[in-house]
């Protein structure tokens, strides 16, 4: 749980983990977290078939969910969901990281897509729920 030192810490969702999508009912994390409000983050999502990447970036915004983590034990849970292995970042398909939240006085975790995307995969809407 590199980086986690209580349950004061934020999260952001953009993609399956939002509420009523599939990736949220497989996690089953509901008990770990609460969530707090809809927000917008810098950055360009793109379609990966089952599930959206995002690559932060000044170029474009992305619809997250923001969440309080009542239990740091979510954030082993998300790491395994998302690939990601904080001992061998080159090799995670996502990569943890924390980032301020426009609009409020705080910075939350968020999974940054850690491959190639192309072109045509960007979702111009920046929302997983409503992709165009």
């Amino acid at each position: 749980m590199s980086g986690i030192s209580n349950t004061s810490d934020y999260l952001l969702f953009y993609g399956s983990l939002r509420q009523g999508l599939d990736g949220r009912q497989k996690l089953n994390i509901e008990a770990f977290i609460e969530y707090l409000s809809n927000c917008r983050v810098p950055g360009r999502l793109y379609d990966l078939g089952p599930y959206p990447g995002l690559l932060l970036s000044e170029a474009g915004q992305v619809v997250c969910e923001l969440y309080h983590i009542k239990d740091a034990q979510c954030i082993a849970l998300l790491d395994a969901f998302e690939d990601f292995d904080p001992r061998n970042q080159a090799a995670s398909l996502y990569l943890r990281k924390r980032i301020p939240v426009p609009g409020h006085h705080l910075e939350a975790w968020i999974y940054e897509y850690n491959r190639p995307v192309r072109p045509d995969q960007f979702i111009t809407s920046g929302d997983w729920k409503n992709p165009r």
